[in-house]
């Protein structure tokens, strides 16, 4: 039963962000994701997700190609708003994704579900 509620809950989500240009659909994704499994690191400066993922998996997830996703995260790569390992993303500016994710009403950017505030991940 949980596995079809968040089975609906994804596709909800995908056909609410359906519309929106890839950068804004990728910021979402990222905060999302961030709100449910970021975890501090005191070695590195942001914030880890804690699940690797490939770019095709997020290219999936959102419904655009993977070289889009990677030509955007290298972007935001060298903007300094993300840095990217292997299969790990860090978030060092989430005040800069939430922007990106919802530039005329950064509330929207903010899930409404995970284990972290929003104070917690700007902390």
């Amino acid at each position: 039963m949980h596995r079809i509620c968040v089975q609906l809950h994804i596709a909800g989500w995908i056909h609410a962000i359906a519309h929106l240009d890839i950068k804004t659909r990728l910021a979402l994704l990222l905060l999302s994701l961030l709100y449910r499994y970021g975890e501090r690191k005191s070695e590195e400066k942001g914030t880890v997700l804690a699940l690797p993922l490939s770019q095709a998996d997020m290219a999936g997830w959102i419904g655009v190609s993977t070289a889009s996703v990677a030509r955007i995260l290298q972007e935001w790569k060298a903007l300094g708003h993300v840095h990217i390992a292997h299969s790990t993303i860090i978030i060092v500016d989430v005040k800069k994704l939430i922007g990106l994710a919802a530039a005329d009403d950064p509330s929207k950017a903010v899930p409404s579900w995970g284990s972290h505030t929003l104070d917690e991940l700007l902390s």
